[in-house]
């Protein structure tokens, strides 16, 4: 999968992870990025927009991630999304539910851009098998 043709959806409640997420996409050569900070406003991204992967946080106001996760994989539209929860929850407990609700992986902060850089490409190695 060409990165420059990849669409990607980060959402974070915090400008910074945000930024930083998306200067990592960057570094990976994805540009078709956008930038949410709130579960609902990613629904309504993600169901009036066609993403390819979305990178989501856990811990939102007003809406948790994995709450967001559950109800885009209730939609079959979102079957062949790649969706990573790039969180702080660290605990087996919390891995384990977001997998159980359909992440694709899991991500947790603090991490390098390096570990990022090899968790993105993974998880779209397994778009790609997933597309074929």
């Amino acid at each position: 999968m060409n990165p420059e043709t990849v669409k990607v959806l980060i959402v974070d409640d915090h400008m910074l992870m945000r930024s930083m997420v998306e200067n990592y996409c960057v570094g990976l050569g994805i540009t078709q990025i956008k930038e949410c900070s709130g579960g609902q406003q990613a629904l309504t991204l993600a169901r009036s927009q066609d993403y390819d992967l979305i990178l989501m946080d856990w811990g939102m106001p007003d809406m948790p991630g994995v709450e967001v996760l559950k109800k885009l994989r209730a939609d079959k539209r979102f079957d062949k999304t790649a969706i990573v929860m790039v969180t702080a929850e660290s605990e087996d407990s919390r891995l384990l539910e977001a997998l159980e609700a359909g992440a694709t992986s899991y991500l947790v902060k603090p991490f390098t851009q390096e570990e990022f850089e090899k968790k993105v490409r993974n998880t779209l190695e397994w778009l790609v098998k997933q597309r074929a």
